[in-house]
């Protein structure tokens, strides 16, 4: 059931990451690999909430243990947060927000820390109104033939 709904979000995380360069199957077989991939890793500390309302999930976030590319230490890393298009501005994604940070608080990570697609204006909106400040950003460019 979990995994269902989980993947049930796929389409609307490859919508919000508008890259155009990427055909809607390259997005689609990338967000799946992406999802199993992060739920399926069992290796790190990690953790996963589901938002339910009257047992009808509203939204998710993964959170995993990693390695903190400039300082070298332990933090907490959201690879996934997703919710319903009908829960979007309920406090759904803050609160889970909130419980990535007590989980990662939990564990005494000095980070929590996460990546956004450069286009998902909602998303780094939101995320910036929750306390994220840009760390790096990573840049594409196509190339033609």
């Amino acid at each position: 059931m979990t995994e269902i709904f989980i993947f049930n979000l796929s389409p609307d995380l490859i919508e919000a990451a508008q890259l155009f360069w990427h055909s809607d199957e390259v997005m689609d077989r990338f967000q799946k690999r992406y999802i199993e991939e992060s739920i399926d890793n069992q290796d790190d500390p990690h953790v996963l909430y589901i938002a339910e309302e009257d047992q009808t999930p509203l939204g998710f976030i993964h959170v995993i243990e990693i390695t903190e590319e400039i300082s070298q230490k332990k933090c907490a890393n959201v690879t996934l947060l997703a919710v319903t298009k009908e829960a979007r501005g309920k406090g759904v994604g803050h609160a889970l927000m909130v419980k990535a940070e007590m989980w990662a608080k939990e564990k005494r990570y000095p980070i929590l820390q996460l990546e956004v697609f450069y286009n998902n204006d909602n998303a780094r909106n939101f995320y910036e109104s929750d306390g994220f400040m840009n760390d790096t950003i990573v840049m594409a460019k196509p190339l033609k033939d």
